[in-house]
């Protein structure tokens, strides 16, 4: 797995210039932290793009994603987000998911859904 880009603001400029590969990004709250129960962090959402993080971003910043992305932007919070290409994207969220609730006591707050118990046996394999 590479390495994360810069953080960059999540704007229509920035998700143009996204890379068209498979690969996990990361969704964070710019210039504040959101309160979790056992601490602070930036992170608001991780997911997965399984063929382009280009095609996944454009999908949150159209109201297409994740609601809660949707809505922070829309309220002009503004927002920042990374990435890095991936093999396998939908293990590599949940690991960071997982490691985020791990962490802080809980997913971050607009990963509603968290992993799916299929992809955690996967990886048991």
């Amino acid at each position: 797995m590479s390495s994360w880009t810069k953080w960059q603001p999540l704007t229509q400029s920035t998700v143009d210039r996204a890379p068209t590969y498979a690969g996990v990004y990361e969704i964070a709250v710019d210039g504040d932290r959101i309160e979790y129960p056992d601490g602070d962090s930036q992170t608001l959402y991780y997911g997965k793009a399984d063929h382009s993080v280009f095609n996944r971003l454009s999908r949150h910043i159209r109201g297409l994603g994740s609601r809660i992305v949707y809505e922070a932007l829309d309220e002009g919070i503004l927002l920042k987000v990374r990435w890095r290409s991936s093999y396998d994207p939908r293990g590599d969220e949940c690991e960071l998911i997982t490691s985020h609730e791990e962490r802080f006591g809980e997913k971050p707050a607009a990963n509603l859904r968290g992993c799916r118990i299929e992809t955690v046996i996967e990886r048991l394999m």
